[in-house]
C-alpha cells in the first residue's frame, strides 16, 4: 500500500518541519504540497522538487535538501484536481496557513473546500 502526504501551504513551517520530516521518513510514496503563490511553485517544479532548507543545530547551521516533493496551486483547475485526487488518497494531511482566517479564502479553491471535497472522495 503506498502512502501520500498532503500538506496545504508551503511557508517555513510546512517546508522546514513537516514536508522535511515525512521525506526524511521515507514512509510516504508521494509528497503533494497546495501552495497558491505561483512562483514558489515554478521554483520548486523547475528545481525537479526538490528545495534547500537550513536547519540550526547547536553549533552550526547545515543546509539539507529536500527532494521529491510535489506542489501544486489549487487555483489552476487541472492541478485542483490533482490535489483532490492526492486528498481521497493521503494517509497524512497537514495544513500550515498563517492564519484561520486563510481557510476560508478563495471561493471555490478556499482551503476549507478542497479538504472537504478531497476527504469526502476517499
Amino acid at each position: 500500500m503506498s502512502r501520500v502526504f498532503v500538506g496545504v501551504g508551503f511557508g517555513p513551517i510546512q517546508a522546514g518541519l513537516f514536508v522535511k520530516e515525512a521525506a526524511d521518513s521515507g514512509r510516504f510514496s508521494e509528497i503533494v504540497v497546495s501552495e497558491v503563490d505561483a512562483e514558489l511553485v515554478d521554483a520548486v517544479r523547475a528545481a525537479g522538487g526538490r528545495y534547500v532548507v537550513n536547519v540550526a543545530g547547536a553549533a552550526s547551521v547545515e543546509a539539507v535538501s529536500v527532494s521529491g516533493v510535489t506542489l501544486l496551486n489549487p487555483a489552476v483547475a487541472a492541478e485542483r484536481a490533482r490535489l483532490l485526487e492526492g486528498l481521497a488518497r493521503a494517509s497524512e494531511v497537514v495544513t500550515s496557513l498563517p492564519s484561520v482566517a486563510c481557510y476560508a479564502r478563495g471561493g471555490e479553491a478556499s482551503v476549507a473546500r478542497l479538504l472537504a471535497e478531497g476527504l469526502a472522495a476517499e
